[in-house]
């Protein structure tokens, strides 16, 4: 059996709050639960303690089952509502050509506001034909974002955030039944603010907002001679209704607000534009359910007009919603829509494993390419280690060669150190051999006051990987390297470059010779060393 339905409606202003809670029975309409008041001060702590006061007081009325839906308002200079007329085009155009048609009448950015609109109907465009008039909302993001927040503290999480105007237009059916053969306007009047909409039927083809900060009139007052603000402004919206609509004139006035409460006004604003006017009483329409009363009796039930807009947002009654889809509450699905037929949920279970296994297996592909990347990577640079060391462990058992004892102590190891370092990347040392040249050994006494001097030969050999051009410029390279690290007197090959096929990749052998001179003494033909620090150069 279907349960009862509850909705508690906001009306938020700068200087009061006001709401109504209302329930639907199970075979009848709404009815009023509960109606109330509340002045609101400007100072903020203030305003906050009245404002988890009422709501507390409006949880307990609304009850828990089922659990009630939240509507509210939002008033300010930073929303608008606006009257767009836009071509007849499919409803997959219809939100792209209202925001196209709009961006010229709202007076801030479309881009960072929340906007929604509806369709009200057709009408005749003035140079003939059709088209559709469209009702759009905007608010800049910030106002709304502010309102969501400030109400979900409280514990509230809102279902509607719209504009009274739109309230009050889209409610007037149920409130007030206006004739769907004569133009009418709705005037709310509260608090320096007046709302007016004026159409016909269920179109509004009229709507503005006259700020009035003065004291509303009485009936007192049509003796003075100058007429009223507020008559003033009223006659002129009716006057331009009726120069649009053929000298259509509103017939009928229905008053709203917490000034119409007052009861001259109303007698007076009839006087003095000569239209009926009709208060509207959202307790009398609604009824009290169960036949209660309003809050403070006689009091409150004098003041039902000024809850028209709170009944009306209560009522759900807009059809715009300034609340983006992801600040709505979800709501769970009815239970005709929520079950599944049997047959239905092993085809669900396996598309789901269908699903999850190719989800798992692209996820595992692409993880498989990332290691395998990483892999490579890895390798590359374990090889990169791997020739490292192996250079390292040559230039020791090199270094192992060179002879130590010499009249005049020079750093031999750490020049052929250098020489090793300063060797391309594709030459490869097997080999480095040292001998005394036949004939060459002169030794003379240190009494002699000349130190000794000894010619060594030094042979270098090795691979050197690459192709023909590689191999050649490998050789080059080496014996630039050597002739301008040390003090060599020639260099030359000892055997001719031959193909190795121990390697995958090209290589060849390679024999160097050259001699160096260990001591003070040197062959004529020998240049002096270089300064300490700087590369000698050889003869080739």
């Amino acid at each position: 059996m279907r349960q009862p339905q509850v909705s508690v409606g906001l009306e938020v202003g700068e200087e009061y709050l006001r709401a109504a809670v209302l329930r639907r029975g199970v075979r009848v309409g709404y009815s009023l639960a509960h109606a109330q008041e509340w002045p609101l001060p400007k100072e903020e702590e203030k305003r906050s303690t009245i404002l988890t006061e009422a709501i507390t007081i409006l949880r307990d009325k609304a009850g828990n089952k089922p659990a009630p839906e939240w509507f509210a308002t939002v008033q300010g200079t930073k929303v608008c509502l606006r009257l767009i007329q836009i071509p007849r085009v499919p409803s997959s155009e219809l939100k792209g050509a209202v925001m196209w048609e709009g961006r010229n009448q709202v007076p801030f950015p479309l881009d960072r506001s929340f906007t929604d609109y509806q369709i009200l109907g057709e009408i005749e465009a003035e140079g003939g034909g059709q088209q559709l008039l469209a009702l759009l909302a905007a608010a800049q993001q910030d106002v709304i974002l502010e309102s969501v927040e400030r109400l979900q503290k409280l514990g509230i999480s809102l279902s509607n955030l719209s504009l009274p105007a739109g309230l009050l237009w889209s409610a007037c059916k149920h409130l007030a039944k206006p004739s769907d053969e004569e133009a009418f306007a709705l005037v709310n009047v509260d608090q320096g603010k007046t709302i007016v909409c004026v159409g016909k039927g269920a179109l509004l083809e009229f709507t503005r907002e006259i700020l009035f900060t003065g004291v509303y009139p009485a009936s007192d007052d049509a003796s003075s001679g100058e007429e009223h603000p507020l008559v003033r402004e009223l006659r002129r919206s009716f006057d331009y209704y009726q120069e649009r609509h053929k000298g259509e004139k509103v017939k009928k006035i229905f008053l709203s607000g917490g000034s119409a409460c007052e009861p001259r006004l109303a007698e007076f604003l009839s006087g003095a534009l000569q239209v009926s006017v009709e208060a509207i009483d959202p307790f009398q329409k609604l009824g009290f359910l169960d036949g209660g009363a309003p809050v403070d009796g006689q009091e409150a039930a004098s003041r039902s007009p000024a809850f028209t807009i709170a009944a009306a947002a209560a009522l759900a009654a807009g059809g715009i919603n300034l609340l983006p889809l992801r600040l709505r509450p979800r709501k769970p699905l009815p239970l005709q829509k929520a079950l599944i037929p049997a047959a239905a949920l092993p085809l669900l279970f396996l598309g789901y494993s269908y699903w999850s296994l190719t989800g798992a297996e692209k996820e595992y592909r692409k993880l498989y390419g990332t290691r395998q990347v990483e892999i490579a990577k890895f390798k590359e640079e374990e090889q990169q280690r791997l020739k490292l060391k192996e250079k390292e462990k040559r230039l020791t058992e090199l270094l192992a060669q060179v002879p130590t004892g010499s009249a005049e102590s020079l750093p031999w190891k750490d020049l052929f150190r250098q020489v090793a370092r300063l060797l391309p990347q594709n030459v490869a040392l097997k080999r480095m051999t040292f001998g005394s040249k036949e004939g060459a050994d002169q030794r003379k006494p240190a009494s002699e006051g000349k130190q000794s001097s000894t010619r060594m030969k030094v042979t270098l050999e090795g691979l050197i990987f690459g192709t023909e051009a590689e191999v050649l410029a490998g050789l080059a390279g080496l014996m630039e390297a050597l002739q301008g690290a040390g003090r060599f007197q020639a260099i030359g090959m000892s055997s001719p470059l031959k193909k190795n096929k121990e390697f995958s990749a090209p290589a060849v052998d390679f024999g160097l010779a050259f001699e160096v001179v260990i001591g003070s003494e040197r062959p004529a033909q020998l240049k002096e060393p270089p300064a300490k620090g700087a590369a000698g150069q050889g003869k080739n």
